[in-house]
């Protein structure tokens, strides 16, 4: 498979995530991710491209563009939540953290 990290979660669902050394973001990119829905069908709940840009992006349902630098900025992860759900939501990343 084309993906840099499966993450599953039992039986019950799967997730990929692909690290590109780009400041862009093309749909071709989420080619791996594709692969993966389709290798897994209805458990693959989505999938995430990394890369150096500036601005998540949502490509389709489940799969998001994603600045790298969200993984370690929790005041990032909150303004990109607050922006896409309304500001009473949290991320589950940001309590990954511990916060």
């Amino acid at each position: 498979m084309e993906v840099d990290i499966v993450i599953e979660r039992g039986t019950l669902a799967i997730a990929g995530v692909d690290v590109k050394a780009s400041a862009t973001v093309t749909v071709a990119d989420f080619r791996g991710l594709r692969k993966l829905k389709n290798a897994t069908g209805k458990r693959c709940a989505g999938g995430v491209v990394l890369y150096i840009g500036e601005t998540t992006v949502r490509f389709s349902e489940g799969r998001y563009a994603v600045p790298i630098r969200a993984l370690w900025g929790r005041v990032y992860l909150s303004e990109l939540v607050a922006r896409q759900h309304g500001p009473q939501r949290r991320s589950p990343h940001v309590a990954m953290h511990g916060t």
